[in-house]
């Protein structure tokens, strides 16, 4: 390939992995495999793991490519990887997510051994989502076997996913967000004041925390459990053993207000829920769109009703419930280009990293080219105080294209916010909402719902 280095970035996260470097190319990512990991990456490709493992989804597939000059020095072999739709960070995923996520580690690490290979790291920043499975994308983490050696991916793991999971099994899924500020997993010593004297007569917490935390305390070492020398029948053992901890988990209960929403009083007759999703059909069926993101998507009805016109969904909120609901029902219909994400609109993801620029945050990533917000703005309104020249601002940051449902203040959603929200309701009209966006977009179609205090519109971004 001949190829011209103007748009040639190496990804910020590279520098942790002296075997391979990540970069992209005219937009298109690549994997630049290095000389000091031929032998171990000679024995994934010619033992049959890879095919194994890609064969059965656990692995990203990859091609391999030639350029006609050095790009990355000192490279054995150019990979390009198949190409992911969207990139997500584990504070943003689900419970079910973190869970697969988890035994998709595990199970690649059983295939490992079998193929005389293991995983270097556990890191749940090497899985992602794609077309529809947590998928492994770090095609260098694995290392060659040598019986007797242990684990160095076994701390890792139970810091980044198994720590989590039990936490958040006893609380909520909520806690996940609190991995914004460990990056790194949650350290086995400072996880220890999550968890109750009770907690420890779990025989799977008692053996992966309580004892790895005895001998690690405050210290970044590996522990004399992780250090001492292991057969592979006996790592099989702890990989079984944490997954037999893990299937079992289930996330604490937390009462969400939105689950039921559209099985409920959502002041919705059938007829006005059918419009709805006919109108937003309609203008997926007329205009191709590649990216398309859904605010506020609860369980992810509308996600679904377009999946099949469009790209690929990034269908996001910030109830941890109904995101994992949304998250299951695609797993059970097999669909494959819904990305639900545990996303607060009013506060999402930072770029965070070395620099603060390792990984990009969740409006760098998310910008799309349609967006829908349905039945969200009122709460930003009234709940949040967020004005409507605001609202614009970041949809015109989000978005080339734009659907957006206004409830008029005759609504009985709207009507329960006169009480809490005396005196907001100046202001607040189709009008002013009106003359806020169209500084910035032009409206393409504006209708009523029928039988409903509700208006749909359809704009463009000025560009």
């Amino acid at each position: 390939m001949t190829t011209g280095l103007n748009n040639f970035i190496i990804n910020p996260r590279s520098f942790k992995d002296n075997d391979a470097i990540v970069f992209s190319l005219n937009g298109i990512y690549f994997r630049a495999i290095k000389n000091s990991y031929k032998l171990h990456y000679e024995h994934l490709i010619n033992s049959g793991l890879h095919q194994n493992l890609t064969s059965l989804n656990y692995l990203i597939s990859h091609s391999y490519e030639k350029f006609d000059q050095e790009l990355i020095p000192d490279t054995f072999i150019y990979c390009k990887p198949d190409q992911l739709n969207f990139i997500s960070f584990p504070a943003e995923w689900c419970f079910s997510q973190f869970q697969d996520s988890a035994i998709t580690t595990l199970e690649i690490t059983k295939k490992s051994l079998e193929y005389g290979m293991i995983l270097k790291d556990a890191s749940f920043l090497n899985i992602q989502l794609h077309e529809g499975k947590t998928i492994l994308i770090d095609t260098s983490s694995f290392v060659l076997f040598n019986e007797g050696e242990y684990w160095k991916g076994y701390k890792q793991f139970v810091e980044h996913y198994f720590i989590p999971l039990i936490i958040s099994n006893n609380t909520s899924s909520e806690f996940f967000k609190i991995l914004l500020n460990f990056h790194d997993g949650i350290p086995i010593w400072k996880s220890l004041s999550f968890f109750k004297f009770l907690d420890y007569f779990n025989l799977h917490v008692f053996i992966h925390i309580y004892l790895f935390s005895k001998s690690s305390k405050k210290t970044n070492t590996y522990t004399k459990i992780g250090i001492r020398k292991k057969s592979k029948l006996s790592i099989q053992g702890i990989i079984d053993s944490l997954q037999s901890g893990i299937v079992k988990l289930k996330p604490g209960s937390i009462k969400s207000a939105w689950k039921d929403y559209y099985s409920t009083s959502n002041n919705y007759e059938n007829e006005s829920f059918d419009f709805k999703s006919q109108y937003i059909l309609n203008i997926v069926e007329k205009k191709y769109f590649k990216k398309v993101l859904d605010l506020g998507s609860n369980t992810g009805h509308f996600s679904r009703i377009i999946h099949k016109h469009v790209g690929f969904v990034v269908s996001i909120d910030n109830d941890c419930d109904v995101v994992d609901i949304n998250y299951q029902l695609n797993k059970k219909l097999a669909i494959k280009n819904i990305y639900p994400l545990v996303i607060d609109i009013l506060n999402p993801t930072p770029s965070f990293g070395w620099k603060g620029m390792e990984y990009e945050s969740f409006i760098e990533r998310s910008k799309s080219d349609l967006v829908l917000a349905l039945a969200l703005i009122h709460h930003l309104y009234f709940k949040h105080y967020v004005s409507f020249n605001k609202m614009a601002d970041l949809f015109y940051e989000l978005g080339e294209n734009l659907v957006i449902e206004f409830v008029e203040k005759e609504d009985s959603q709207i009507l329960l916010f006169d009480e809490l929200f005396e005196g907001q309701k100046v202001g607040y009209n189709s009008d002013a909402f009106e003359n806020a966006f169209t500084k910035k977009f032009t409206i393409l179609n504006k209708t009523k719902i029928p039988e409903s205090n509700r208006l749909l519109y359809y704009f463009k971004r000025n560009d």
